[in-house]
């Protein structure tokens, strides 16, 4: 066996290895035969002989050729490489391709193959994903192109089904970047807006920067129906471009529906995007659409600057509204500004407004940690067309600083409402205003046996309260002292037990001289025992004294609670916690509450819980939730809920999932969930689904009680998210396509 090395005239280097070599120096061909291999850059070769051209540059191989190239491996019975143009021609080609994008492996033939690396053409191809030698199904092309990671596009396309055409397109293509396909089925079906109808959509490709869909639909209320898609590319810009339109032979309105969208895209920096939607068309399930959305957006960065503008309006002349927003935003590395305006107004009388503007900034300043951040919102609403607008704003400035010995906060913030027109008592309205406040934070200490934190602060308060046993409003203003310490600390004690404590005291001093103390502690104890036993013992207490001008600072301030929580555990199989308390302040008991876990191995799982109610002398609802796996393939969940008092189940539900069979021939699956009727008593079907293996289809049966509708669907089990099928319910009868209608439902189900 010789394996030398040869090169090209054009040195294009090839290595070839053969049992028997020969090269005519007259006529410049090179012939390799017996076990012959080559290898051309990405291309392998493997034939009964070889023979290259070294003059013209060209390579044949023929006998028991196999082919190996890059995403691709394949039998034929020749091939001819070009090693100029860099292109292969195979005869009576046959691969088994795997892809990403497709359950299972792709088998494909064509007569004749041209590999021209970015593209691959085909000629009288068929492709499948069933291996069988006679395929139940296959789609057949007079020519195809197939694009690597990007698509494949076939031309006059025929799909049959056991060697029986069933469907013709004259042109046919798969996405691998986004999954689509032109083979989509026609849409049968009907309902009480648009009666029978036909919606079929036919999806195009004119190059890779030109793509899109055509929609044609009979409905025999509404009439014919048409329109399409359009999807561009322009350099690095894009758009899209939608357009429908029906002549409504029952009102006789001619609808429409558009939508279109365009982004520009200048250099790196700058995006723009532009949209507007119009629909004035009959809505699927009654009535009416007549509006129109329209937007603007920018989007800019130069140097640490980033900046983004938005326009949106939306009019809606079917509630006679409409609507403007106006947004814009500012980053400059740690600085954030943004304002907000949106109007909106009733068209008819009374006319009615709302307008709402918000500005925010923030930013850092260069000196001492410190930052500041401030909003203003403003809020005017008009009730009756003419009359003068209530405003209300709200305001507020805040400033930071972050020092390694301390945290200080300075907060300020206003509401007015301008031109002193104010509002009545039954407005109800309510605010409270900081003039200001000042917060300082010292970083906690650590004294080892414990930790010591403190707030200290500062400030005067305006609080708008509404009184409704007089319905009045009451103003206070008053200024306010605060100081807060707070310690914590965790020591171990004998027998796997640890104690945290956890003390506090808040003391209020008032401007008018009122006062305030709030003492609160925290202390649980944690015991686990010999690995199966848990306790933890939960004390919370707060105990308020004085008196408080104030309402927002009044409540939750008297509490006290103990709790206890017992767990027996066997490693993460078995758990059974049962956990009750006492509140001091109400002298109440709380529920005693059992839960069970149970999770021996993967085959069953049980969670269970209830509870007793010790004031009342009633027991809780025992819920458990139950799954059953005995066997692979066999799944059985049920859950219920049981009232203990009357002896009676109020809910039980379960789902059965199991699969049977061990070839294709013989293989089904189940699923069934049931839902216990309370008024019957009784367990009802809810839901059933019978899939039947088809081999490289399933066929799927579905019942659905709730919705009183069957479904029969078939899919290829290389494309599970593309199934066809026949469905009859409440909603009329359909024949679901290979995805969801794309024509004027497809707009109106975004809404």
């Amino acid at each position: 066996m010789l394996l030398p090395v040869v090169s090209y005239a054009n040195e294009t280097p090839v290595q070839l290895k053969a049992d028997k070599l020969s090269f005519d120096e007259n006529t410049g061909m090179l012939t390799a035969k017996g076990s012959t291999e080559a290898h051309f850059e990405d291309l392998t070769i493997e034939a009964d002989s070889i023979i290259i051209d070294t003059n013209s540059n060209l390579a044949t191989a023929e006998g028991n050729l196999k082919i190996k190239s890059g995403d691709y491996s394949g039998t034929a019975a020749s091939l001819t490489y070009n090693s100029s143009s860099k292109t292969v021609e195979i005869i009576n080609f046959f691969a088994a391709l795997k892809s990403t994008d497709v359950k299972g492996t792709v088998y494909l033939t064509a007569k004749k193959l041209f590999d021209k690396k970015e593209k691959r053409i085909g000629l009288d191809g068929t492709g499948t994903t069933c291996e069988y030698l006679d395929p139940h199904y296959d789609v057949l092309a007079q020519r195809f192109e197939y694009y690597p990671d990007d698509m494949i596009i076939g031309y006059n396309a025929t799909f049959n089904i056991a060697d029986i055409p069933v469907l013709y397109t004259p042109i046919f293509f798969y996405s691998l970047r986004k999954r689509s396909t032109s083979l989509l089925f026609p849409v049968f079906g009907s309902n009480r807006v648009e009666g029978d109808f036909i919606k079929t959509t036919l999806n195009y490709r004119l190059n890779n920067d030109n793509w899109g869909s055509i929609f044609l639909d009979e409905m025999s209320i509404k009439g014919f129906g048409k329109g399409f898609e359009h999807n561009y590319l322009s350099g690095r810009n894009d758009g899209s471009l939608y357009l429908y339109n029906v002549p409504e032979q029952d009102t006789g309105i001619n609808s429409w529906a558009t939508r279109f969208k365009q982004n520009f895209y200048i250099k790196d920096t700058t995006k723009m995007s532009f949209g507007y939607e119009y629909l004035g068309i009959y809505a699927i399930y009654g009535g009416r659409f007549d509006q129109t959305k329209s937007n603007f957006n920018i989007d800019h960065k130069y140097g640490k600057n980033l900046i983004n503008l938005g326009y949106n309006r939306f009019d809606n002349r079917i509630s006679n509204m409409d609507a403007y927003t106006l947004n814009y935003n500012h980053k400059y590395d740690n600085t954030v500004a943004s304002f907000l305006y949106d109007f909106q107004a009733s068209k008819n009388s009374p006319r009615r407004t709302s307008t709402t503007e918000r500005v925010n900034y923030s930013t850092p300043i260069p000196h001492g940690g410190w930052s500041v951040s401030s909003s203003f919102t403003s809020i005017k609403n008009t009730t009756i067309e003419g009359a003068a607008a209530e405003e209300k704003i709200y305001s507020q400035i805040d400033l930071a600083q972050n020092q390694k010995l301390y945290n200080l906060k300075i907060t300020q913030s206003w509401f007015q409402t301008p031109g002193g027109n104010g509002y009545a008592p039954a407005d109800n309205t309510e605010y409270l205003e900081k003039l200001p406040e000042v917060i300082l934070n010292p970083v906690p200490a650590d004294f080892k046996l414990f930790q010591l934190s403190s707030s200290f602060g500062y400030g005067r308060y305006h609080e708008v309260k509404y009184m409704p046993t007089t319905n009045s409003i009451r103003n206070f203003i008053s200024g306010r002292f605060s100081e807060t310490l707070r310690a914590t600390a965790s020591f171990p004690l004998i027998l796997g037990t640890t104690i945290n404590l956890a003390g506090g005291l808040d003391q209020y001093q008032y401007d008018p001289g009122d006062q305030r103390y709030v003492k609160s502690e925290h202390h649980t104890l944690n015991t686990s025992l010999l690995s199966f036993f848990n306790n933890n013992v939960d004390y919370n207490r707060a105990i308020a004294d004085g008196n408080t001008p104030f309402f927002f600072d009044s409540t939750g301030a008297n509490l006290q609670t103990i709790t206890d929580i017992v767990t027996f555990y066997y490693q993460n199989k078995y758990k059974i916690t049962f956990d009750s308390g006492y509140n001091f302040v109400t002298r109440k008991k709380m529920d005693i509450t059992g839960k069970l876990y149970i999770d021996p191995e993967k085959r069953l799982h049980i969670y269970m819980v209830t509870g007793y109610d010790l004031e009342n002398k009633i027991w809780r609802s025992w819920s458990t939730n139950l799954t059953l796996l005995p066997y692979d393939k066999f799944r059985w969940d049920i859950a219920s809920s049981y009232d203990l008092n009357i002896g009676r189940l109020l809910t039980a539900s379960s789902l059965l999932d199991f699969e049977i069979g061990n070839c294709w021939q013989n293989s089904w699956h189940f699923k069934i969930s049931h839902l216990y009727d309370v008024a019957l008593q009784q367990f009802q079907i809810r839901d059933l689904a019978i899939t039947k293996d088809l081999h490289c289809w399933e066929s799927t049966f579905a019942y659905s009680d709730f919705r009183k509708e069957f479904r029969i669907s078939f899919k290829i089990k290389a494309f599970p998210s593309q199934p066809i099928g026949y469905v009859t319910g409440n909603q009329g009868t359909y024949f679901d396509g290979f995805f969801k209608d794309q024509s004027l439902q497809g707009l109106l189900q975004q809404k």
